[in-house]
């Protein structure tokens, strides 16, 4: 009777000292989704006045943690770059020669995945302006982007971009 009363007790202990569990309701997912989509609104505008510091704000700043193996922070024309210095040495060479870059999204979906982790598929079209002035014709781009909540802010963890037309 003791080995029952000392299993029992055990098992009530145990149950009693898991988290609890809330359920993520659709309620909980569409404010999440709301905030998802400002974020991106914001992350993209930053791609306009062409500042790497401020667009790299919206990333996560240690991806690491996340990843087994390397990190990939952003993926690029079939390239993997694993962090903020891998992505400024492509980026700062390509944007020198632009003046301004505007991003225009069209549509988005979000699918929130849990409390802390949500993706967004972006598609929309981008013109630069390089230093002579001269505009590009508007490109179509699709984006992915993994978000992940730290330190109570929203940031992406991974973003994959296609400067290809979608189709």
């Amino acid at each position: 009777m003791s080995r029952f009363v000392l299993a029992a007790s055990t098992l009530i202990v145990l149950a009693a000292c898991q988290p609890a569990t809330t359920e993520l309701t659709e309620e909980r997912k569409t404010e999440i989704a709301d905030t998802i989509r400002q974020r991106s609104v914001e992350m993209w505008a930053m791609l306009d006045p062409v500042d790497f510091d401020s667009m790299m704000s919206y990333m996560h700043p240690d991806p690491e943690r996340y990843f087994v193996g390397e990190s990939a922070q952003w993926v690029n024309m079939l390239m993997v770059y694993a962090d903020p210095n891998q992505v400024r040495q492509v980026w700062d060479p390509i944007m020198a020669r632009s003046r301004t870059q505007e991003t225009v999204p069209s549509s988005e979906y979000v699918a929130v995945l849990a409390e802390n982790l949500a993706l967004s598929v972006t598609e929309g079209t981008y013109t630069i302006t390089d230093t002579l002035g001269t505009t590009t014709g508007a490109n179509q781009f699709s984006a992915t982007v993994v978000w992940v909540r730290h330190d109570a802010e929203w940031k992406a963890l991974h973003i994959h971009q296609s400067w290809n037309p979608v189709k």
